[in-house]
């Protein structure tokens, strides 16, 4: 079991292209060891109209990240790419429901083990401006 925080900020232009900055905190409680990771990336987003309110997308994401392994063995600060997608609920004009995130990142720099971690994730989007 893992158990995290996750938060995003996108920035879209009148068209469907725009850019996408995340950052995530994972913790491993279950071990007592230490373990844990982030993520901080940024990058290209894609996204369709199906309906009024369902917005699927696509993005592909680079940035670093953090890992601690078990028992304080060592640390990995790599670069990382993200390459993932999901589905939007727009409820109201700001309000949105982030129903479904999904994401592949590859550590291709990670020392110890081959750490290619598969996220999925649900939450809250509010429109600022």
């Amino acid at each position: 079991q893992m158990f995290g925080a996750g938060a995003f900020v996108d920035a879209e232009t009148t068209g469907h292209f725009g850019l996408e900055a995340e950052g995530r905190w994972i913790e491993f409680p279950q071990q007592n060891d230490n373990v844990h990771a982030e993520t901080y990336s940024i990058g290209g987003r894609y996204h369709w109209v199906l309906t009024n309110h369902w917005q699927p997308y696509a993005k592909a994401l680079i940035g670093f990240g953090s890992f601690n392994y078990a028992y304080n063995l060592g640390q990995d600060h790599d670069l990382i790419v993200t390459a993932g997608g999901g589905m939007d609920f727009r409820w109201t004009h700001r309000i949105y429901f982030r129903v479904a995130d999904f994401e592949y990142q590859e550590w291709p720099e990670a020392h110890y083990l081959n750490l290619t971690p598969f996220n999925v994730s649900a939450g809250l989007k509010v429109r600022i401006f």
